[in-house]
């Protein structure tokens, strides 16, 4: 991915299922070698990027350089150059008060 973001930047994210899986927490399916079950969830949430506007799309078990098998996912490059340009939002709900201590009688 590159991070200069560019007019002509690519946003391209490569990795192995089992990093993806680990770094969403699915750490119990991990250790128990229940890579099918990981598999479908991951491509459930692949689908959900997809619907939310978040990836283009995306190619799972694709053929790498030095690993076998990665997941290739296609980021929407508007989305998310529109979020590094856009300011931190700080929320106005609650005023910011200090409240004066009581002697506990």
């Amino acid at each position: 991915m590159n991070r200069r973001g560019g007019s002509n930047a690519v946003y391209i994210v490569r990795r192995q299922m089992e990093v993806i899986a680990y770094a969403l927490h699915m750490d119990a399916l991990l250790n128990a070698r229940q890579y099918k079950r990981i598999r479908g969830r991951l491509n459930e949430l692949y689908d959900y990027g997809l619907s939310i506007g978040y990836l283009k799309k995306y190619e799972v078990d694709v053929s790498g350089a030095k690993v076998g098998k990665l997941d290739r996912l296609h980021l929407d490059s508007s989305t998310f150059k529109a979020m590094r340009k856009a300011p931190l939002q700080v929320s106005q709900s609650l005023p910011v008060t200090v409240a004066m201590s009581t002697p506990n009688c």
